[in-house]
């Protein structure tokens, strides 16, 4: 975290009460809404009451109603909608685009949410399922991929995948204009790769990401995963429960599908060969800052763009 050498204080009056909030991280309440509504921003996006409450700094416990009364008091040029949305006041927000992208995320959560549920078979070895990227963010556009994060049993994760990816494609076969056909399997994870990404990427970004997910299965290990990650709560306290649940208890590691290393060898051969054609693709069309690599092993898979290597820097600089 970025030392500012000071300690900031917060004051808020509201009627004859008066809190007084000490922040230990060195980032004040006024940064933190001012960073997070410029990133909103840079993204075509617009943050809530809600969201914005659950990204607070240590330090600031605050309700949904004192928050909008410190903004208005404090951040001039910041303003907050009569339903809550939160943005620029010098910078031109279409709120009439932002509402209809959070109901295109909310219809697809919903198809996401349906098509896990009637396809037990196809997430039996997988633990965790959750929505992810711009949809889980409220920020959906029509053209948008609905991204699924997909955690799977350590041995079972590429032979999950390419069963998902099959099914996936007849289905965009015999109903091209489903929801389906949007799906974007992003990131993937076994249960110890998830472990070893979370060590390796201990930022406020990753841990907004995860705070983020919408789980469609798994919603008891989601939240158990996110609580056991205390550096999460050092940078979003409000947005994690505080009492932590029961730590799953140590497994013999299970013995790993037949053919888990032949689908690993097969799919990361065809995902990076259509990953480099989605570049070439993106280049022609003049977008570089959405050309993306494509990192893989055995136990997880992520694409990484430009755009999103730039949004870290942002938060590490800021945070």
């Amino acid at each position: 975290m970025q030392d500012f050498h000071r300690q900031d204080s917060l004051a808020l009056e509201k009627g004859e009460h008066r809190i007084v909030a000490e922040n230990s991280k060195g980032t004040s309440a006024e940064q933190r809404i001012r960073f997070l509504v410029e990133v909103a921003e840079r993204n075509n996006s617009v943050l809530d009451l809600a969201e914005l409450q659950r990204l607070m700094p240590p330090g600031y416990p605050m309700t949904q109603a004192r928050l909008r009364d410190f903004i208005c008091r404090t951040l001039t040029d910041i303003h907050v909608s009569p339903d809550g949305f939160v943005f620029d006041g010098k910078v031109a927000t279409d709120l009439d685009y932002v509402r209809k992208s959070k109901v295109i995320a909310a219809e697809r959560i919903e198809y996401a949410r349906r098509f896990v549920e009637q396809h037990p078979k196809l997430f039996d070895k997988i633990q965790i399922v959750a929505v992810s990227g711009s949809t889980s963010y409220g920020s959906s556009g029509p053209q948008d991929d609905l991204d699924l994060m997909v955690v799977a049993r350590d041995g079972f994760l590429w032979i999950s995948i390419l069963r998902l990816l099959v099914y996936l494609r007849a289905m965009r076969l015999s109903q091209p204009r489903s929801l389906s056909s949007r799906f974007c399997l992003s990131p993937i994870f076994t249960r110890s790769g998830l472990r070893e990404f979370l060590r390796n990427s201990r930022n406020a970004l990753t841990a907004r990401d995860l705070l983020t997910l919408i789980p469609l299965k798994g919603r008891v290990e989601l939240a158990r995963i996110i609580t056991e990650n205390d550096w999460i709560r050092e940078y979003y306290p409000q947005g994690v429960q505080s009492k932590k649940l029961k730590a799953s208890q140590p497994r013999k590691p299970p013995k790993a599908h037949p053919l888990e290393r032949l689908c690993f060898e097969g799919l990361q051969r065809y995902l990076s060969l259509v990953a480099w054609a989605r570049n070439a693709k993106l280049l022609r069309s003049g977008r570089e800052p959405d050309l993306f690599r494509f990192r893989r092993s055995p136990d997880y898979a992520v694409y990484e763009s430009g755009r999103y290597v730039e949004l870290l820097k942002m938060y590490s600089s800021a945070f």
